[in-house]
């Protein structure tokens, strides 16, 4: 919802503030094994899923270190977790907007989330926990031939699951193996997930919550490459077809320096950094733009040309 990650909402009882304590959610203790079913658009980036099958299989190794183009060379591309921040950084933005979401559902636990009609902030709440507890299994396990079940105290906070969720990523080694749904499968690559997880989702909720503020803008920033490299490249088992639209889009950061073009070659995508024209183009803040990919809306965007081709990019993500 990566950003975030895909899991089913829980069916749990919402009356309980999430502080207190965390409802068991049907995630927690389902089937981890059987094939998902197309979530709400609002749930982004699932924790569950496998690579698709779709994707070629000609230099797939090549192709999944992120951004790449037909003519590029390798001191072009950006490699597997050679990234902007490193995970101290992540980790740091983890506890931070982990702590600040927390915060704006305690404020308003009842508020619904504008971008998952569904939920309230209290749901909100139970399905991040759920990820939580699920990168801590992954990591914990370190077994990467699939998801591991995690396992949760209905009794522990959702301050000492933040805790708990911190302290095992930041004790693992990040080259150490743990599953995930991309080919990178190294504990490390959790924490840059979690961060944007976080960063996306404490924005959800403190918009319910009408005290909204930006996502950092570094972080913003990285989390647009990580959306490019992982949401709008893998797809669960047996999930939905990966589309791309059928047009180019130029995002252009007006608070730093990044630019991207995103387009689709032979269905496949192609990203590249660089200053290009588009066949539609969005400018704003690097949070906004990052908002934008994960469909929170664009109307603090300057944008230009074919709206539903706009639209279309905003609708990739999972």
């Amino acid at each position: 919802m990566p950003t975030s990650t895909m899991l089913p909402p829980s069916g749990s009882d919402t009356s309980k503030p999430p502080s207190t304590s965390i409802p068991r959610s049907p995630s927690t203790s389902g089937d981890w094994s059987r094939t998902p079913t197309r979530p709400m658009r609002c749930c982004r980036a699932a924790t569950t899923w496998p690579p698709s099958s779709r994707r070629s299989s000609v230099n797939r190794i090549d192709r999944r270190a992120g951004p790449i183009r037909p003519d590029a060379t390798w001191a072009g591309m950006i490699r597997a977790m050679d990234h902007q921040l490193t995970n101290d950084s992540y980790l740091a933005h983890l506890a931070a907007d982990g702590r600040a979401l927390i915060a704006a559902v305690e404020a308003a636990p009842d508020a619904r989330v504008a971008a998952c009609p569904e939920w309230t902030n209290t749901g909100l709440a139970e399905h991040v926990a759920t990820v939580w507890n699920f990168a801590i299994a992954q990591v914990e396990s370190g077994d990467p031939s699939g998801p591991q079940r995690p396992s949760s105290d209905p009794d522990e906070s959702m301050s000492d699951l933040l805790d708990r969720a911190v302290a095992v990523l930041s004790d693992a080694d990040p080259d150490a193996p743990a599953w995930n749904w991309t080919d990178d499968q190294r504990s490390g690559w959790w924490c840059r997930r979690m961060a944007h997880e976080a960063s996306v989702h404490r924005w959800d909720a403190q918009e319910a919550a009408q005290t909204i503020e930006p996502i950092d803008a570094d972080l913003a920033t990285d989390g647009i490459t990580e959306l490019i490299e992982v949401g709008l490249r893998f797809r669960p088992r047996g999930g939905w077809d990966l589309e791309y639209p059928n047009g180019s889009l130029h995002l252009h950061r007006t608070d730093g320096e990044g630019e991207w073009l995103l387009t689709a070659v032979d269905g496949e995508l192609v990203a590249t950094f660089e200053h290009a024209k588009g066949d539609a183009a969005a400018r704003g803040t690097a949070s906004d733009l990052l908002l934008y990919l994960w469909g929170r809306g664009r109307a603090t965007l300057e944008c230009f040309g074919d709206e539903e081709l706009l639209d279309a990019w905003a609708s990739v993500a999972p």
